[in-house]
C-alpha cells in the first residue's frame, strides 16, 4: 500500500498529464479532420484518387506560395538581357505568342533560355506559349506526382507573371514513352498547362477587334509517323516503340488523327482563319541531317534509313497538312532554329527546339544549307539554346523571330499568304502557301 503522500503526488500528475493529453489530443484531432478533409476535396476530381491527392504536392507546391498561380510570378518586369536593345517594338494591335520544344531537361541551359524568354514575353505581352513536345525527359513523366511537373516546368516558369498565360503543348517522341494521361490530367492542377488530349485545337485573335484568326492545331506526330510507314517498314523496330503508349501512336491512332486535322483545318479556314497553324513535334521538312550509322541513334528497318522519320515518312507529312489547308508547322525534335520553305508548295516549317535540351552536333549542326527548302538556320554552338517568339496583327502578317539564350535577336521574318516573295533586308516576306481561292 503506498502511503498517502504518494496517493496525493500520483493524483497530481494523474490530472495535469490529463488535462496536457486532453489539449493535445484536441489539437491532434482538429488537425486530422482538416488533413481529411483537404484529401476529400482534392480526391473529388475524377482522375485523383485519395493517395495522389495526398502526394500531390509533387507535381503542385500546395504552400501559400502556390507555384502553380500567377500570383507567385514577379509582377516586376525581369531584367532586360543585353541583346534586348535589338528588339523590335511590339505592334499596336499585335498577338504574340512563344514557341519553344524539347525543354524538360531541369538543366543550366533550360534555366537560361527561360530567364530570356521571360523577358521576351514581358516585351511582348505573350498571349501563349506552345511547346513542340520532349516536355519531360527522359521518357516523359510517371504520373501526376512525378516531381518533373515542378523541376522542368514550374520552377523553370515561374519568375515572371508574363509567363502565367496559356501552355498549349504537343507530345513529343519522349513523352509519349511515359504517362500521357497524366500530362493529360496536369491541366487539371495547373493555372496554365492546358492538354485535354493527345491533339487539338486552339484559337488566338490579333487585330483591332480580334478579326484576324489564328488556328493552332496541337497535334501527334508519332501516331502520324506509324500511319505514313511504309507497310514494308517494321514499325514495331523504330526508335523507342517498346516503350510508347501504343494507343497514343499507334497505325490507327493516327489514322484517326489525319481525319481530324482535316476536319478542323476545313472548319477552321470556312468560319474565317487567316493562318491555320500546326505544333508539334516531328517536322513536315528539315535540313538537318541525323542519318548518323553507327552511333545508334538510327536504324535500318527493311532496307531503309528510319529518320522521324525519313521526315515523316518521305514527306508524306508535308504533303497532308499542306492538302489540310495548313499553312505552316511549328515543330521540334531536331535541336536547332530553322525556318524553311518548300519550293513545291510554300508550305513553312519553323523549327524551335533547343529550349533546354540545347543544340547539338547530330541535329542542329548538321545542317544542309544547300537543302531545297532552306531559308535560315541559327548558328548555335553545340549547347546552346533558344526560342522562338510570333506574332500576327491587323496587316494578318506572320512574324516569326528567333532569340538565342543571351537574348540575341538571331532571325526575323514576315510571312504573308497573300503575296509573292519580296524580299526586303532586314524584314523577309515570304509567299508562306501563296493566293487561296475562296
Amino acid at each position: 500500500r503506498l502511503p498517502l503522500s504518494s496517493l496525493h503526488f500520483l493524483t497530481f500528475i494523474f490530472v495535469v498529464t490529463s488535462t496536457m493529453t486532453t489539449k493535445f489530443m484536441m489539437m491532434m484531432t482538429t488537425n486530422l479532420l482538416l488533413l481529411m478533409m483537404m484529401m476529400m476535396m482534392h480526391a473529388t476530381s475524377p482522375h485523383v484518387g485519395v493517395a495522389d491527392a495526398f502526394f500531390q504536392g509533387w507535381g503542385r507546391d500546395t504552400s501559400s506560395t502556390d507555384i502553380n498561380s500567377r500570383s507567385a510570378g514577379r509582377a516586376v518586369p525581369p531584367p532586360k538581357p543585353a541583346g534586348a536593345s535589338s528588339w523590335p517594338a511590339k505592334g499596336e494591335n499585335d498577338v504574340y505568342f512563344a514557341h519553344i520544344s524539347d525543354f524538360g531537361v531541369n538543366n543550366r541551359n533550360q534555366r537560361k533560355v527561360a530567364k530570356v524568354l521571360g523577358a521576351a514575353a514581358h516585351h511582348y505581352n505573350i498571349s501563349a506559349v506552345v511547346t513542340g513536345g520532349d516536355n519531360f525527359y527522359p521518357d516523359g513523366v510517371a504520373s501526376l506526382r512525378d516531381p518533373r511537373f515542378r523541376a522542368c516546368f514550374e520552377e523553370q516558369y515561374s519568375d515572371t507573371d508574363a509567363l502565367f498565360v496559356p501552355w498549349w503543348p504537343s507530345l513529343g517522341d519522349h513523352d509519349v514513352c511515359g504517362n500521357v494521361q497524366a500530362q493529360i490530367d496536369y491541366s487539371k492542377n495547373s493555372e496554365r498547362w492546358d492538354m485535354p488530349a493527345p491533339y487539338y485545337m486552339r484559337t488566338l485573335q490579333a487585330g483591332k477587334g480580334g478579326k484576324v484568326v489564328v488556328a493552332l492545331l496541337i497535334i501527334e506526330t508519332s501516331s502520324l509517323e506509324a500511319y505514313f510507314a511504309p507497310e514494308d517498314q517494321d514499325i514495331e523496330n523504330r526508335r523507342f516503340q517498346y516503350k510508347m503508349d501504343k494507343q497514343v501512336t499507334s497505325k490507327e491512332a493516327g489514322a484517326r488523327q489525319l481525319a481530324w486535322i482535316k476536319s478542323q483545318a476545313s472548319e477552321a479556314r470556312r468560319n474565317g482563319a487567316e493562318w491555320i497553324v500546326a505544333v508539334g513535334h516531328k517536322p513536315a521538312i528539315t535540313a538537318a541531317n541525323r542519318q548518323w550509322r553507327g552511333d545508334g541513334a538510327t536504324r535500318e528497318l527493311g532496307g531503309r534509313m528510319w529518320y522521324a522519320e525519313a521526315v515523316l515518312v518521305n514527306g508524306q507529312l508535308h504533303d497532308a497538312l499542306v492538302d489540310a489547308g495548313v499553312d505552316v508547322m511549328l515543330a521540334g525534335h531536331d535541336h536547332s532554329l530553322q525556318h524553311l520553305e518548300s519550293p513545291k508548295s510554300g508550305f513553312t516549317t519553323i523549327i524551335s527546339g533547343a529550349a533546354g535540351y540545347g543544340a547539338s552536333q547530330r541535329s542542329a549542326l548538321n545542317i544542309d544549307p544547300e537543302h531545297e527548302s532552306y531559308v535560315y538556320a541559327a548558328d548555335l554552338d553545340d549547347g546552346d539554346g533558344g526560342f522562338a517568339i510570333y506574332g500576327v496583327g491587323d496587316d494578318g502578317l506572320f512574324k516569326v523571330m528567333f532569340f538565342d539564350e543571351e537574348g540575341r535577336l538571331l532571325w526575323r521574318a514576315t510571312l504573308n499568304r497573300k503575296c509573292s516573295r519580296d524580299e526586303a533586308p532586314p524584314i523577309r516576306h515570304y509567299r508562306c502557301v501563296g493566293e487561296r481561292s475562296a
